[in-house]
């Protein structure tokens, strides 16, 4: 990828270009360890501390990933203005570039850019609004991928709505380019799918975006995040599993419920045999095509591998953890109930 002149032109080319002491004050709405976005007037500023990398391991590339506003500067000019939020300006410290400057704008959910006075406020909309907004992502999506690009966190806090009615995508800091070997350091365990949560260091796939995407759309429909009433610590075993999916049933759109599943079925296939780590997981299954009353019920239960294993000290788990809802068969439309009626 050729290096956009910009980014190293002389300080003040951007009309934004700031310094840290610029800055002292600004209203910070969001914080994530040592990278805080702060907003003045009308423009928000995502600052990287100093020590946001320097404590960071080296991966098995020998190289170091984490949180770095050049890599994210990059991929925004790069992504265009037809996918990314732009930037403005660069801000320095002692001569370093240690964030940027974007116009502010409202995200679709609770998160980076929400809003100044309520950050956890979500964006109300109405479903025709919500319609609209889906299909401006679904274009998105695909300027991106033809321009080779997988962005790696897609979900409704990174897509921002502009007054022009027009939706860009924020917070490129796993985004790669084909080719690049690019290691995402860090993921959003509600919106990734089954493959990346068991291979978290694999290299991104567009498929992995597509899968992000159905997740978000069901977010989108629902007002809800995907599994936010699950323990953070459970929901990363279940999610090892193949197992976890958002309740469809709970979008009252027939159009909307297939497009959902269909981005979450393009979504990277899983490799390995279903196994967590250290905690059993009991899902229950209602085939789409059952048509007895009450309905069959097909129970699958994944161990972990130290159950598997029956490792000497370990006591095996007493029950698994159960998935809290019925979701509909998703490897199959047949229901072996029925058929063995």
């Amino acid at each position: 990828m050729n290096e956009d002149p910009r980014i190293n032109a002389p300080f003040g080319s951007w009309p934004m270009d700031r310094i840290v002491e610029d800055l002292r004050g600004v209203l910070r709405i969001h914080d994530a360890g040592n990278v805080y976005i702060g907003v003045r007037e009308d423009i928000a500023f995502k600052i990287f501390e100093e020590d946001a990398m320097s404590e960071l391991p080296a991966y098995p590339d020998g190289k170091v990933y984490g949180p770095n506003p050049l890599h994210e500067l990059r991929m925004m000019l790069v992504a265009g203005p037809d996918c990314s939020v732009q930037p403005l300006g660069r801000v320095f410290e002692e001569g370093k570039l240690v964030g940027f400057a974007m116009p502010y704008a409202q995200a679709l959910a609770p998160g980076v850019l929400i809003g100044r006075e309520n950050p956890n406020q979500r964006l109300k909309l109405s479903k025709e609004q919500k319609r609209s907004i889906i299909d401006k992502l679904r274009c998105l999506l695909d300027r991106l991928h033809a321009k080779g690009i997988t962005h790696g966190d897609i979900k409704p806090a990174n897509m921002l709505l502009y007054s022009d009615g027009e939706v860009r995508l924020c917070d490129w800091a796993v985004a790669s380019m084909t080719g690049d070997k690019f290691i995402p350091y860090m993921m959003t365990v509600n919106y990734v799918s089954p493959h990346r949560a068991r291979y978290p260091l694999e290299l991104l796939t567009p498929a992995e975006d597509k899968y992000s995407l159905g997740m978000s759309i069901w977010e989108i429909w629902t007002d809800r995040v995907p599994f936010g009433d699950i323990d953070e610590e459970v929901l990363e075993q279940a999610s090892l599993t193949g197992l976890l999916r958002p309740d469809i049933n709970a979008v009252d759109d027939p159009t909307i419920a297939a497009l959902i599943t269909s981005y979450l079925d393009a979504g990277p296939p899983i490799k390995a045999s279903l196994q967590t780590n250290r905690l059993c997981i009991q899902a229950d299954f209602v085939a789409t095509s059952c048509q007895a009353n009450p309905q069959h019920v097909e129970r699958r239960i994944v161990k972990c591998k130290a159950c598997v294993e029956e490792r000497s000290g370990h006591h095996p788990c007493d029950e698994p953890w159960i998935i809290p809802m019925s979701q509909p068969h998703f490897e199959s439309s047949l229901c072996t109930g029925c058929e063995q009626v």
